[in-house]
């Protein structure tokens, strides 16, 4: 028996020595082991985050296989050396790896908060919805199917909120209907993207920016730098965001005070994205495995702030200038070179591609062709036939469309959107 105050519970008995990483809070505990397979905690506040159980060098070997000690352990009846294992790599097949992978991208890139409930990457979400992958492409294909996830929103409210957003952003925000909406970039003055956003106009003086989770506060620093005298007011928020795929989506609805429906075209997939505070799933459409939107997501080429897009990216890399702006408008923030590069034929340096492989594909990874190293993969997601699908940013130079190699692993180097 063994108990600590700190980061870690250390207990010893008839089965070794279990000790809790990670982070672990642990206040004035005793920990008993009754048996060889039921442990018993007396007296104990725990605080815990993501922890690991770890079985060290077992003193004997009473629990019998199969038993939940020996489960958590990763011990298979032997009593010989240390045979520690995690609980998530014996127990998690490698599609479950994959997804795991998915969910560490998505919070190194701020989309995420870990173990979000209810989010579309979030860590409950991923693993609760493991099993339906399959079915859920099925839907996507034939039915429907949603998503619901969380995204940052600037409410830009005032008289003159309409002509000051005008010349801020790359669309034609004048001319927006009300309960229409539009992609649109936000660009510095040397015309990077600071932000690839979707503005709303929800009423006559109010207008909503959506962007990806975590995204919002660089758009609001954005589009309050230039604002000096303008009569119009700044609020950041976060609205939930349930995302409707597949050709038997529900008509979207009318714009309420609680919620905008967005109609949306991801290459071949038709729905809509329904942003808003307390808002409902569509009657006769169910949520489904996130990582199967992830998936449809990649094949349509349809990048995400902080992968594809980072502070250095211009428009013309991610083929989404003839979506998001309006050459017809007049001036705005950074026009200058998305008119000169779009006048050249949007021939860049570097470009999204999408990528089919048969294993699993690291964000991050290299891409090569010829034993040289022509890209970085930005994104990827498991597909429910076992294979992968990522994004990837690659030179101009390479020759592609076309074979390459990511970490030794034949790929194929696909346009978008790649069906």
């Amino acid at each position: 028996m063994g108990g600590s105050v700190g980061g870690g519970v250390v207990g010893t008995g008839v089965v070794g020595t279990v000790v809790v990483v990670e982070v672990v809070i642990v206040v004035s505990s005793v920990l008993v082991v009754v048996d060889s397979s039921v442990l018993v905690v007396v007296d104990t506040v725990l605080v815990v985050v993501d922890t690991v159980l770890v079985v060290v060098d077992p003193v004997v070997d009473p629990s019998p296989v199969g038993s939940p000690v020996a489960a958590m352990a990763g011990v298979e009846g032997s009593s010989g050396g240390a045979q520690a294992a995690t609980v998530a790599d014996t127990a998690m097949p490698s599609r479950a790896m994959m997804a795991r992978r998915v969910r560490d991208d998505e919070q190194r890139r701020g989309k995420v908060t870990p173990g979000g409930e209810g989010e579309c990457f979030g860590h409950g979400a991923i693993l609760r919805a493991m099993l339906d992958l399959t079915a859920t492409e099925t839907a996507l294909r034939s039915a429907a199917a949603a998503c619901r996830s969380e995204r940052d929103v600037v409410v830009v409210t005032g008289e003159e909120a309409a002509s000051y957003l005008h010349g801020q952003v790359s669309q034609n925000v004048s001319g927006l209907a009300v309960g229409h909406s539009a992609r649109t970039l936000v660009l510095s003055p040397q015309g990077r993207i600071d932000a690839w956003a979707r503005v709303t106009r929800v009423d006559d003086q109010t207008f909503w920016l959506d962007v990806d989770s975590g995204h919002g506060p660089r758009l609001l620093e954005r589009l309050e730098r230039f604002k000096l005298r303008t009569k119009a007011t700044f609020e950041l928020m976060t609205m939930t965001m349930i995302s409707v795929r597949g050709p038997s989506s529900p008509a979207p609805e009318p714009i309420s005070e609680r919620q905008v429906d967005v109609p949306v075209l991801w290459g071949g997939a038709s729905g809509f994205d329904r942003l808003g505070v307390d808002i409902e799933l569509p009657p006769g459409v169910t949520e489904g495995d996130p990582l199967a939107f992830e998936a449809l997501r990649i094949r349509a080429g349809q990048p995400v702030m902080g992968a594809e897009v980072g502070e250095k990216t211009i428009p013309a890399e991610l083929g989404i200038v003839e979506a998001s702006v309006d050459f017809t408008k007049g001036c705005y923030v950074g026009q200058e070179l998305v008119a000169r590069v779009d006048s050249r034929g949007n021939n860049t340096p570097r470009r999204v591609w999408g990528i089919s492989a048969d294993e699993p594909i690291a964000t991050g990874a290299s891409v090569e062709i010829g034993g040289e190293a022509v890209g970085v993969v930005t994104s990827s997601a498991p597909t429910g036939d076992g294979r992968s699908v990522a994004l990837a940013s690659i030179a101009r130079s390479a020759a592609v469309p076309g074979p390459a190699e990511i970490d030794g692993v034949s790929v194929e180097v696909l346009e978008l959107p790649a069906g």
